[in-house]
């Protein structure tokens, strides 16, 4: 599903200290991963490199067998949307889109795959129900708290089922209900066959749920499994 061969993603400004030194590692279809480390130690880069977000400065990334960065030369064939149709990913920093109401947020990733009308009304309000926020579908992101904006994320995020769900401190706003409600998400996904990839501080959350982890300092992989 995800290999990564000694990449390396550099600052912007020409610093000497790398965002991502040399990370070499595989996971595989159905795998459920911990991300893991300080502050600084570089888990939104890896990622933003894994989610195709970020270009990494050398190294190769491969998903679903594709080398990404083949995948953008030929992007003209429609191989970079194919391949990022298939990844759900839940930012900290929540990236609605400020115009549309939450269902409509939520209902996007259907649209964009062309799902039909009928059916995604039912998925995006139902995602939406089971994360609370039911009542909140004519709401625009301005008008949500911080906790209801990231629990809108995470259901536009996870709404298609995608086959590979990176998700970047997704419980950061919400309290330990919440948090555990989220957790069982992710772990439903997960056995259901999606890949699911989780960068957290949350020990708690780690500890709720056994699953091999991901360790990373100062952008370099300390452990793996």
């Amino acid at each position: 599903m995800i290999r990564l061969h000694h990449v390396g993603l550099d600052r912007a400004g020409g610093s000497r200290s790398a965002l991502l030194d040399d990370i070499s590692l595989e996971i595989g279809a159905g795998a459920f991963r911990w991300l893991l480390g300080p502050s600084g130690a570089g888990k939104t880069s890896l990622l933003r490199v894994i989610g195709m977000g970020e270009r990494p400065t050398r190294g190769q990334v491969s998903l679903f067998g594709a080398d990404t960065q083949a995948a953008r030369r030929r992007s003209g064939r429609g191989l970079t949307p194919k391949l990022r149709r298939r990844i759900g990913v839940v930012y900290q920093d929540f990236r609605l889109l400020p115009e549309l109401t939450l269902f409509d947020n939520v209902a996007l990733p259907l649209r964009l795959a062309r799902r039909r009308e009928s059916e995604l009304v039912t998925q995006a309000r139902d995602m939406l129900a089971w994360l609370g926020l039911g009542d909140r579908l004519d709401a625009l992101p301005r008008q949500l708290s911080g906790g209801e904006q990231q629990r809108a994320a995470i259901a536009r995020a996870v709404v298609g089922r995608p086959a590979l769900l990176l998700a970047d401190e997704p419980t950061g706003n919400l309290d330990d209900a919440q948090a555990a409600r989220v957790l069982q998400l992710f772990v439903e996904l997960h056995r259901a066959g999606s890949t699911v990839v989780v960068a957290t501080h949350n020990t708690a959350l780690v500890q709720a749920f056994a699953a091999p982890a991901i360790r990373l300092a100062a952008g370099r992989l300390v452990g793996h499994g």
